[in-house]
């Protein structure tokens, strides 16, 4: 996978996250609570914008809540896909920030919940995984999207939605421009029976074949 300048994008990766000192990730937990339950007009606003991907998260379950289907959230924050998720079977989340989750009103509806998408038990399968505007905040992104091909289900599907502002530079499925639009899907098998899509919400790179 080439970007363009010639460098891989693997070469980006793992990034380095330094620790916060004690006083200022004191500040980080409060002010990004408040900014992914839209206490302020601008997260606010950020919310409505973020809507149309949640949606399109939830395109391949809506309208259909009698087929049964496991699903595994990456980066799920507050919860916020929950309410665009009709309850169609086992609904498990890795977030790192655990202070986001534990106290929203649909956390009764996760079964499992992990930090890293390592803990995710060897013999897991899920015939759905889903990321909204998260993967582009992974150091390890290459890791998490293996981990993950290894966790679905024969027929499986990979759902990620990418902010448009981030896809062009951390889109993970390739580097190929997709047709030009505001809303696009790209579809590409990353093992037998599996596929992995991300929505964007304008033009971004992706892998256009299957």
């Amino acid at each position: 996978m080439r970007k363009a300048g010639g460098f891989s994008m693997f070469e980006q990766y793992p990034k380095i996250r330094p620790p916060l000192p004690d006083r200022i990730e004191t500040i980080y937990a409060e002010q990004y609570r408040s900014n992914r339950e839209g206490e302020t007009l601008a997260s606010k606003a950020a919310q409505t914008a973020e809507s149309w991907m949640h949606r399109q998260v939830a395109r391949d379950v809506l309208g259909q809540p009698s087929e049964r289907r496991s699903t595994l959230e990456l980066g799920s924050g507050t919860l916020n896909q929950l309410p665009y998720e009709p309850e169609v079977g086992p609904y498990d989340i890795v977030e790192p920030f655990s202070d986001l989750y534990v106290d929203s009103p649909a956390v009764s509806r996760v079964r499992d919940a992990w930090s890293d998408v390592s803990q995710v038990p060897d013999g897991a399968r899920y015939d759905r995984i889903t990321s909204v505007a998260a993967l582009e905040h992974i150091s390890n992104l290459p890791e998490v999207v293996a981990r993950c091909g290894l966790l679905l289900s024969s027929g499986g599907v990979f759902r990620a939605a990418i902010p448009r502002s981030l896809s062009n530079n951390h889109a993970p499925i390739g580097p190929e421009r997709t047709p030009q639009g505001d809303k696009q899907r790209v579809v590409r098998r990353i093992r037998p029976g599996r596929r992995l899509l991300a929505a964007g919400a304008g033009p971004f790179r992706g892998a256009s074949g299957r």
